[in-house]
């Protein structure tokens, strides 16, 4: 468990592994293991400055879209949660951002009122209360949107 009185770190590809294969929610953990390797692998993983576990999907502009929160208790946050940007420089143009949310918020439930958010929004659904099938549906978009190398 990590301390809040703790001191942010950047968490690295090993640790986040390392913790995944390791934690008690073996479903989220793995869930979580398979997101972090396709990204590590096409190059679109962003590390984290965070005192909770996470990591971020650089997409197809280069700049972070969705940050993935740890297995791990977190002060606001649901474990296994997903938080989406919507700045609109983080995409290739309006109509992009919107069909990815739209497509994310049918599945992890982010905001009722998309159009009113203006930074980000985390899910109100964690990884783990995804079905088998909904969870491949997820890992679809994040192919289609995320993971180019940049």
């Amino acid at each position: 468990m990590t301390n809040k009185a703790e001191k942010q770190k950047i968490w690295k590809y090993n640790e986040l592994e390392n913790l995944y294969q390791n934690t008690a929610e073996v479903q989220l953990g793995n869930r979580l293991l398979r997101i972090l390797r396709m990204a590590n692998e096409k190059g679109s993983m962003i590390e984290s400055e965070n005192h909770y576990p996470s990591f971020g999907l650089r997409g197809k502009s280069g700049k972070r879209i969705m940050s993935f929160w740890s297995p791990e208790e977190h002060h606001t946050n649901v474990r296994g949660s997903v938080h989406i940007f919507v700045n609109p420089e983080r995409y290739a143009n309006l109509n992009e951002r919107d069909v990815l949310l739209e497509k994310l918020n049918k599945l992890l439930h982010f905001s009722d009122e998309l159009d009113k958010l203006n930074f980000g929004k985390t899910s109100k659904k964690s990884l783990a209360e995804l079905t088998e099938e909904d969870f491949l549906a997820f890992t679809k978009i994040l192919e289609e949107y995320g993971f180019d190398r940049y």
